[in-house]
């Protein structure tokens, strides 16, 4: 079967195949700016991810506020997503609850968000012990600097 349709150059109905399936093997990637280094490179990792799982990617780039709105209250609603990447976001009460309303399951990178999970880095447990000096100073990142001669 998949032969003969290979042969005949057939290639599946995206909207058809989400019809039957109910999942649009799409994820949504919501970015505060995209032309930032840390947000474009988040993006390049979070593309190559997706791809290879075999899923789209959607992005949604607030341009700062420009676009918050409109992106939180009607984009990401529109039932159009399997998921929702939330980068460095930080949504009040209405918001986040709009989202998890909606049903679309939501992970955060940055953060924090409450009621969603979230990847992110805890800087203060991260750091060095503040009440431990480092062994070697100027080595730490918490140590003093080197003084050169």
């Amino acid at each position: 079967m998949t032969e003969a349709a290979s042969e005949l150059g057939f290639v599946m109905s995206y909207h058809a195949s989400s019809l039957a399936s109910g999942r649009s093997h799409n994820i949504g990637v919501v970015l505060p700016f995209v032309n930032r280094w840390y947000f474009a490179t988040l993006l390049e990792g979070a593309n190559s991810a997706l791809m290879d799982a075999g899923y789209d990617l959607t992005l949604y780039d607030f341009q700062g506020d420009r676009y918050r709105e409109s992106v939180l209250g009607d984009f990401l609603l529109r039932k159009r997503l399997d998921g929702v990447l939330a980068v460095s976001l930080q949504l009040n009460a209405h918001e986040t609850e709009q989202i998890l309303a909606a049903g679309i399951p939501v992970v955060g990178v940055g953060g924090p968000l409450p009621e969603i999970p979230t990847l992110r880095i805890d800087d203060v447990e991260g750091g060095p012990p503040r009440n431990q000096p480092p062994d070697q100073p100027g080595t730490h990142p918490g140590g003093p600097p080197r003084r050169r001669a």
